[in-house]
């Protein structure tokens, strides 16, 4: 603004510094300070791809998000956690955190994922499309260039601060600078203790000790009574329960499913044939009774609030399930429990993913004599139902044990071979021989044929061996593998190879055991045959059931926390159990989509044997214990 000198009005030079005392007054002012969801409201742009609901945030869309994420803002409150479900926005309260300190309140952010490979895909999946696509952002964050060792994919700089994500797994992640805000995704999920370093949660909070204004947040969905770290977490915070009111009584509770006075908030009405109709599925308010319909959903979130248990003390604590979230149908959450309940893996699954509750484990062993009692007579070497056969390969000292499982609709399995391969693995001649099992035909009733379609052999002992037989048969899915031992690893992974990777280990494939038995365990617990059930021939011997079982799942402490270790029984060997993981992780390794098809593939194979001869079961069909010897 150019002054009025040449103005002889003395008014008019008064007036032009008032303007230019106010434009002053206005560049220096502090911005105001926005919360977070004012600022997601304002600034943050939800990427295609990223979300059903693409476009500009609206945090009103699922209100009780507003006060986790304005917790973050809120100088009097130091750590937040958040006890969740799938499917409620935890992962867009963590981007919308991420996305005010860059813009609104700059400093030191550390992100924590499960693992590396986790930190690398969101990185790349949730972090990268919000920069890019949130203009506010994407002015202070620039897309990485050349070997910009500012901002890669594990770290991010921006005006006055910086962003670096890491994984569990990885004890290098904690040791960097100081961090004023650290937030860790998906705890439950992460291995007992950073290598040697320690609890992570206590690593990274370490971080923030020098910042009188840190902030710590703990986002997860629970897993195990006893062992769930977001449930402890919870626990010591305020226990903020979200609360709606009832549109006929006006009476506030929590949408819960089994409610305090034992009875389900969920119902539906059941058909003519006396079966529940999922479509019917109402809540039934625990003051009135009104059956309320879904479409006042809505409405009861409008008058929702959040109410804690306790004084805060500086930790705010959330927990939820998914029956509030706008965008999942109570016909839906009632349709997942009644496939669920039929097994117990899968219902572990519904109560931690859908309704964000802990799950209670009852008794950690299952007798041998039990799983004996439940044998059964197939009517060929492959029963009805089976779609495809995978095999788990031991190796020990004089022999080769060997487990071949049938797989059929909803992962059922048959153990359809046990077989002892004698012969020193030093030798190739025990190899051929595994070469000549792996290769042959099985058959259904009805003649059609089956051959294995993966195997896992575990390449602890003999591993040179078991790189020479595998290596070559890669195109048929033979693979060498090696069990790692820790909480929440994947069942099967393959790890790419790297400047250091011997060629041979090259095509090693991680074989998760934990996870491996843990979903075992499960499976044995199921008692109805269907989706997860195991089928056991009644020509299986007691030492396979006894080998089988033979590791107990048992509490330990590691770093001053309980964790869950699988230990052998004394006096049991435990290769049946062992080739029985193997056999489960090459059927992982398979991928979901073959998984899925299960059920089509057994009526493929049956359809197939239409008109021919069947084959009878032989003197070593179904699951007998035979030597090496014997006839294949």
């Amino acid at each position: 603004m150019v002054p009025p000198l040449l103005a002889p009005d003395p008014e008019a030079l008064r007036t032009w510094h008032r303007v230019e005392a106010r434009l002053i007054r206005d560049a220096l002012a502090p911005r105001p300070r926005l919360s977070v969801s004012e600022w997601a409201d304002r600034y943050r742009v939800v990427s295609e791809g990223t979300s059903t609901e693409a476009g500009e945030w609206r945090t009103d869309r699922a209100p009780y998000l507003k006060e986790i994420m304005d917790a973050f803002s809120d100088p009097a409150i130091w750590k937040v956690v958040f006890k969740k479900p799938a499917q409620v926005g935890g992962t867009e309260v963590i981007n919308n955190v991420i996305g005010y300190h860059i813009d609104q309140d700059p400093c030191a952010i550390l992100v924590v994922q499960v693992s590396l490979e986790e930190a690398k895909k969101w990185s790349k999946e949730k972090l990268a499309p919000m920069l890019r696509d949130s203009p506010r952002l994407a002015a202070k964050v620039q897309e990485p260039r050349g070997r910009d060792p500012d901002n890669t994919l594990l770290s991010k700089s921006f005006p006055g601060g910086h962003l670096g994500i890491t994984g569990a797994n990885a004890p290098s992640g904690f040791r960097q600078r100081s961090r004023r805000v650290v937030l860790f995704d998906d705890v439950d999920g992460y291995p007992p203790a950073a290598g040697r370093e320690g609890d992570q949660l206590v690593l990274g909070g370490r971080r923030t000790a020098t910042f009188w204004n840190r902030k710590v947040g703990l986002f997860s969905t629970p897993t195990i009574e006893g062992f769930s770290r977001i449930d402890e977490a919870f626990r010591e915070g305020d226990r903020r329960r979200y609360l709606l009111p009832c549109p006929a009584c006006g009476h506030e509770q929590q949408l819960l499913w089994l409610r305090p006075d034992g009875g389900y908030g969920l119902v539906c009405e059941r058909d003519a044939a006396g079966d529940p109709v999922p479509a019917s599925a109402r809540y039934a308010c625990i003051a009135c009774g009104t059956l309320i319909p879904e479409t006042e959903k809505r409405r009861m979130l409008k008058g929702a609030r959040w109410l804690a248990e306790r004084p805060t003390d500086g930790v705010a604590s959330f927990e939820l399930n998914a029956l509030v979230a706008p965008w999942v149908r109570w016909s839906e959450v009632m349709r997942e429990f009644l496939d669920a309940r039929r097994s117990p893996l899968r219902l572990q699954g519904f109560v931690n993913t859908m309704l964000g509750e802990t799950w209670r484990e009852e008794g950690a062993e299952i007798e041998p004599h039990a799983l004996a009692a439940r044998v059964e007579s197939y009517e060929a070497e492959l029963p009805r139902g089976v779609g495809l056969l995978t095999a788990g390969v031991d190796v020990q000292g004089d022999r080769l044990e060997v487990g071949v499982y049938g797989w059929g609709a909803g992962e059922e399995g048959w153990l359809i071979r046990w077989a002892q391969l004698d012969g020193d693995p030093g030798h190739p001649e025990v190899w051929r021989i595994l070469d000549e099992l792996l290769l042959r035909p099985w058959r259904h009733a009805g003649g059609a044929e089956l051959r294995i379609t993966a195997a896992a052999i575990d390449s602890g002992y003999q591993t040179e061996q078991v790189y020479r037989f595998a290596e070559p048969r890669r195109g048929r899915r033979v693979h060498a593998t090696k069990g790692v031992p820790g909480r929440g690893r994947p069942l099967w992974a393959q790890p790419g190879p790297t400047k250091t990777t011997k060629a041979k280990s090259r095509h090693l494939v991680l074989v998760g055991v934990d996870s491996a038995k843990d979903l075992l365990h499960s499976r044995l617990r199921i008692g109805t045959p269907g989706p997860g059930y195991l089928h056991f021939p009644d020509t299986t011997d007691r030492v396979f059931f006894e080998q089988l079982t033979a590791e107990r799942l048992v509490t330990k402490y590691r770093a001053g926390r309980p964790v869950r270790e699988w230990t052998p029984i004394e006096g049991r060997r435990n290769e049946a159990l062992d080739v029985t993981v193997l056999a489960l992780a090459a059927l992982a390794g398979l991928g979901p989509a073959v998984i899925a098809a299960l059920s089509a593939l057994a009526e493929q194979a049956m359809a197939a044997g239409e008109g021919a001869v069947p084959m009878g079961a032989g003197a070593d069909a179904g699951g007998r214990r035979v030597r090496s010897r014997g006839v294949w």
